[in-house]
């Protein structure tokens, strides 16, 4: 779930205290002024453009409704102190005002958060891809090197963790990950450690016992400046460390430490850190995804998790920031012919497709982010031309069916209806 703040309440931003303070010393500050400059008239009721309206225009456009109207209050009250009659056009000409600018307040924050989670979801994405790359790219390197003896790819094992995730089996799957360090990066002695609420658990290690010393002066540079630390950072005339490396997995705040006691110098490089690092970051994802969807992927086991996370995702933005999302369903009769490439070659950057066997039928599942029903369309006619050209009219029109959903109900009610063969 994505964690949002609503953009109504004011003051989740600043505290009321600060914000209460602000607003008797500004309007204070404007009663005193315009009482020096026009005893008789110190709001300026009897003119068109005030003093008033400035302030509330500020404190409103930047706070919010309520920081409107709590100016509004105070400052009526200071009028009903120095002035005999009421003024109640000038009082309700300015509570409008306040009111117009409180709405366009919420829109532009409405529109702001939209626009802010839209391009966090991008990064996201961006840094996932940036972490495949390195995984595939290592995986290669791996395999050039060591398959004739030993026929491992690092994708192959981190597979394995994430079957071991999916079973709730965590244990075996940081043991899967820690010896993958050992066989193929030659780490003699070394162990994951896991926050849990303010103190650390073992999750794995190898070689032996490695006690996670907090007080150690490289876990403590490693935590205080949020990076990976090797022995070399440290002033070795004062300090003197029991590690070799420290990585620290930080997320918002510091999930986990992986520390090495003992590994050859020649591997001990800042490529292969940085590497220990995506992995346990791979690991820490996969282990809050699966969290996450773990209800789905009990109910449709058939449905890759990438794709149940996506889903998920997208349907926490739609119902906390109404950001549209559509998806497309087809129905495709098993035949001689392959359609996945052409579904896939015709996928923008960001949709995601996962293929179901139901039956006789092949159930392609497409999620395009960020699209409304219209978009959807504009997408189904441009696939359906590609398909009529590669199947021929006859033979589309036989064997394939479509619909669009709107992503609007929770997940598994959707999928339910997209998987109905009715």
């Amino acid at each position: 779930m994505i964690k949002l703040k609503s953009s109504s309440a004011f003051f989740q931003e600043v505290s009321i205290k600060v914000l209460l303070a602000e607003i008797l010393v500004l309007t204070a500050g404007l009663a005193l002024a315009g009482y020096l400059l026009n005893p008789e008239d110190p709001f300026l009721v009897n003119e068109r453009i005030t003093y008033l309206m400035v302030l509330l225009a500020v404190l409103t456009l930047y706070y919010g409704l309520g920081a409107g109207l709590m100016a509004l209050f105070i400052s009526t009250l200071m009028i009903l102190y120095l002035y005999r009659s009421f003024p109640t056009e000038y009082f309700l000409w300015h509570a409008l005002l306040t009111l117009i600018m409180g709405e366009f307040n919420f829109y532009w924050r409405r529109h702001m958060e939209r626009a802010t989670h839209k391009t966090s979801y991008l990064e996201d994405k961006l840094d996932d891809m940036a972490r495949n790359f390195i995984l595939l790219k290592e995986s290669h390197n791996q395999l050039e090197r060591a398959y004739l003896v030993k026929p491992v790819s690092i994708r192959s094992v981190l597979y394995d963790v994430r079957e071991a995730l999916a079973k709730a089996e965590k244990e075996r799957a940081y043991n899967i990950l820690i010896n993958l360090l050992s066989s193929n990066f030659k780490l003699s002695k070394g162990a994951i450690y896991r926050k849990v609420a303010h103190s650390f658990e073992l999750s794995a290690s190898t070689g032996g016992d490695v006690p996670l010393v907090l007080d150690d002066p490289l876990v403590k540079k490693a935590i205080e400046e949020e990076r990976l630390c090797y022995i070399s950072m440290l002033n070795l005339e004062q300090e003197v460390s029991r590690y070799l490396a420290v990585v620290p997995l930080i997320d918002g705040e510091l999930k986990m430490l992986m520390v090495i006691e003992e590994m050859p110098f020649v591997s001990l490089n800042k490529d292969n850190l940085f590497l220990f690092y995506v992995l346990l970051h791979y690991l820490y994802r996969e282990e809050s995804v699966l969290e996450k969807v773990s209800p789905l992927l009990e109910r449709f086991g058939d449905i890759p998790i990438d794709f149940l996370k996506e889903l998920k995702t997208h349907y926490d933005l739609q119902r906390t920031l109404e950001v549209e999302s559509t998806l497309v369903a087809f129905y495709i009769k098993r035949t001689a012919l392959e359609v996945e490439e052409i579904i896939r070659d015709n996928l923008r950057t960001l949709d995601v497709v996962c293929r179901v066997k139901r039956d006789d039928r092949d159930i392609f599942l497409i999620l395009l982010p960020f699209a409304g029903i219209e978009d959807a369309k504009g997408f189904y006619k441009r696939l359906r031309s590609t398909l009529v050209n590669y199947m021929g009219m006859e033979s589309f029109a036989e064997n394939v069916r479509y619909r669009f959903f709107k992503l609007i109900e929770e997940p598994e009610v959707l999928l339910e209806n997209m998987l109905s063969l009715n």
